[in-house]
């Protein structure tokens, strides 16, 4: 559970989801685990949330009937990206990093005996396709600076067509804080999937 995924097993898992396949991700940009569950037939996700010894993993796959593009816009919107359930206040701003296509670091801030705040840079990598009209991208995501009570916080995704108009995403996030359970996890993919989906059809985020 805890090897990164090779490209071999890779590929084998994500073939039996749909579409055209997944090509070979360039090196650093690997999902972190091999993903459990497989993209649903129909719109919607399906996830998996457990504990291991280390940490919480969380595994999702969404289908969304929108183009690659649209979900990828959806995806750089900060709005969408945040744990808006559990922060209280968030910023963003967009990092120059010439290995990625789009990076962005969010600051989240939370208050609840004292305040915590923390940094997320999220990093998005066009696999193939090109900027205006990607066919797969990698999406990774990790703590980059905060308090040590959040041991771990990351995440990865790969995102694809799955034909004209549908777009398949796997995610697997891992969280290791004394504060928070499976249930977070599992509250946060559930909201990252609606918002991410809203967000590609044009229509407003639910409020919390």
């Amino acid at each position: 559970m805890r090897h990164l995924l090779s490209i071999a097993a890779l590929l084998t898992a994500l073939s039996a989801c749909g579409g055209s396949g997944v090509a070979e991700f360039p090196p650093g940009w690997e999902m972190l685990a091999p993903a459990s569950v497989e993209v649903p037939d129909a719109a919607g996700q399906i996830t998996n949330v457990f504990e291991t010894d280390d940490w919480i993993e969380g595994h999702a796959a969404w289908r969304i009937d929108r183009p690659v593009v649209d979900v990828w816009n959806a995806l750089r919107e900060p709005d969408v990206v945040v744990d808006r359930r559990r922060i209280d206040e968030w910023s963003s701003v967009v990092v120059n990093d010439t290995s990625s296509d789009f990076s962005m670091a969010v600051t989240n801030s939370t208050t609840e005996i004292i305040t915590v705040s923390f940094d997320l840079t999220w990093r998005h990598k066009v696999v193939e396709g090109g900027p205006s009209s990607p066919e797969q991208l990698a999406v990774r995501w990790q703590k980059t600076f905060g308090p040590d009570i959040i041991e771990r916080l990351e995440g990865s995704m790969v995102v694809w067509d799955i034909d004209e108009g549908s777009t398949g995403v796997q995610v697997v996030e891992r969280l290791s804080t004394p504060t928070s359970g499976p249930e977070e996890i599992e509250a946060y993919l559930t909201d990252f999937f609606n918002d991410t989906e809203d967000a590609a059809w044009g229509r407003a985020l639910t409020e919390f």
